[in-house]
């Protein structure tokens, strides 16, 4: 296990969330009211006992980490409540636990800490999430909160303990208390006992609509707009100081401006404002043209590209559901979506790779014709499904691809990106340049901006005579793989363009998005 950690003192890390929910246990009721020593107990016995389970079992830390994935509640939670009769490998989660540990300690694990709750943090700094969580690695530790330091378990021992404000720069297993779901909607009893997650997510109550990811539009949806709940206070609020539809830059109220407010907290030409460090661009959505499957589908086998193998398929008496047809007419897999960042801070390029499946990003429409039966036969039923008909769903990122710090003071207004679908073949390294722009001399006094916009002028503020922006030529280093599918490049992403290009009376808010045809996606800040 690595030893090494990195002190943030800018981040509040997530375990600190723990402290908060010890606080709100005054608003659980009566039937809930449980004495904060045996709670902080049993949260400590349960993070020992995962960590022997952890340790020992990769098949466990593979559940946890497509448990984490679905983001039940909008974040990389796993209630231990909805999972515990989830079966592994032939065994439930619970007997897993039990089997390494004692029915007592579970039972009195669920009496005391009905929210237990395992998170796979996710800290963008690090490049760590539960997408790149390794599963082969089974050093993975447990991490648990407690009053003054941090303490990580690895086979059932405390293996290190931090002081807080210390931050593990590695992949860990966080147990707390979840504090999205509503404690009084979780009943540990001879009726749940047997139930499994799909009925329990049923019962489960959130404390606010806004944490609910059970609904599969939170996930996919075919729409590009986002409900302001859904953004973060500064963002949504940007728009109330910077809303005028218009080309010309010039004018101090201009939406292109947003991110003034967001990253410096400036809401016209004579505003001053510092950084905001807590402050990281997403993408938020992928669209992809369907089109492309034709492309991705080219010499599909060699590439490790799912792809369809069977147009038609049938099936005598009984109607298939979608699951069985896509396994039926699709070949296993999913692509493998890689977006290329070009920042000036760095002269490489930054990669994420997303996994993606074709149910993902595309509406089949398989049509279904049903012959009835007679007789002398029975019914069957024909699917089949044609490229050519496919429509593109839009699929939410959920913060997989983030950006590095954006500080204008230092580094240019213009990023760029790269879409492309991996394939397995040999890598190279090319040389590329672009031309950046950089804010105008005056719009700086040290660390501190001066009023909108990169231009100095008496509409915009900042000090001295009218200046524009500068341009210089940056070069980049980037490693490709040859047989890459090549989705779009230089997509140039401006810190002056809008984040919202309108509010409708229902609070949904129409991102300002980049569109090459074949690709599409919009880009939110969020505080972190």
């Amino acid at each position: 296990m690595k030893t090494h950690f990195l002190i943030i003192l800018l981040l509040t890390f997530f375990l600190n969330s723990c402290t908060k929910e010890e606080e709100d246990a005054s608003s659980i009721n009566d039937r809930h009211f449980i004495d904060k020593k045996k709670k902080k107990k049993n949260i400590l016995k349960f993070s020992e006992i995962l960590s022997k389970v952890t340790y020992n079992r990769k098949d466990v830390r593979v559940f946890l980490k497509n448990e984490a994935l679905k983001q039940f509640d909008k974040d990389y939670n796993v209630l231990y409540y909805l999972v515990r009769n989830s079966v592994i490998n032939g065994d439930r989660f619970r007997d897993v636990l039990v089997s390494f540990s004692s029915e007592k300690d579970i039972a009195e694990i669920e009496k005391n800490v009905p929210l237990i709750n395992i998170l796979v943090p996710s800290i963008p700094f690090f490049n760590i999430s539960a997408n790149n969580l390794d599963t082969n690695d089974a050093e993975i530790p447990v991490v648990v909160s407690k009053e003054n330091t941090t303490d990580l378990y690895l086979n059932g021992k405390l293996e290190v303990t931090l002081e807080k404000g210390e931050v593990p720069d590695f992949h860990v297993f966080v147990v707390k208390e979840n504090d999205r779901v509503d404690v009084n909607s979780i009943h540990f009893n001879s009726l749940t006992a047997k139930n499994n997650s799909m009925s329990l997510k049923n019962t489960v109550e959130f404390l606010s609509p806004n944490f609910n990811g059970l609904k599969k539009d939170n996930v996919n949806t075919n729409k590009t707009n986002v409900n302001k709940n859904e953004l973060s206070k500064i963002v949504f609020d940007s728009f109330s100081f910077f809303n005028q539809n218009t080309s010309y830059n010039d004018v101090a109220a201009n939406k292109a401006y947003q991110r003034d407010y967001v990253y410096y907290g400036i809401t016209n030409k004579d505003s001053k404002g510092i950084l905001n460090q807590n402050v990281t661009d997403y993408i938020d959505y992928l669209e992809i043209n369907p089109n492309l499957y034709f492309k991705l589908a080219l010499n599909s086998g060699d590439k490790g590209n799912p792809s369809i193998t069977y147009e038609t398929v049938t099936q005598t008496k009984r109607q298939l559901s979608t699951e069985e047809l896509i396994d039926r007419m699709w070949t296993k897999g999913a692509y493998e979506f890689k977006f290329e960042i070009f920042s000036e801070n760095s002269s490489n390029s930054s990669s994420i790779i997303i996994p993606v499946k074709p149910s993902d990003i595309w509406n089949f429409n398989i049509t279904h014709t049903r012959q009835n039966g007679t007789v002398f036969r029975s019914s069957k039923n024909t699917y089949k499904i044609n490229p050519a008909n496919f429509t593109s769903k839009v699929f939410r990122l959920n913060d997989m691809v983030a950006f590095n710090k954006w500080d204008i003071s230092k580094e240019s207004l213009h990023r760029f990106i790269n879409v492309s679908e991996v394939n397995l073949s040999s890598s190279i390294t090319e040389e590329v340049n672009y031309t950046v722009s950089k804010v105008a001399e005056g719009k700086f006094e040290g660390s501190v901006k001066l009023g909108v916009g990169s231009k100095t002028s008496a509409e915009l503020g900042g000090s001295g005579s009218y200046k524009e922006e500068t341009t210089q030529e940056k070069k980049f280093l980037r490693t490709f793989n040859v047989g890459d599918d090549v989705l779009a490049t230089s997509i140039k992403v401006y810190f002056y363009n809008p984040i919202i290009n309108n509010i409708n009376n229902n609070g949904e808010c129409d991102l300002f998005y980049y569109s090459t045809g074949a690709v599409k996606f919009s880009i939110i800040p969020k505080i972190q």
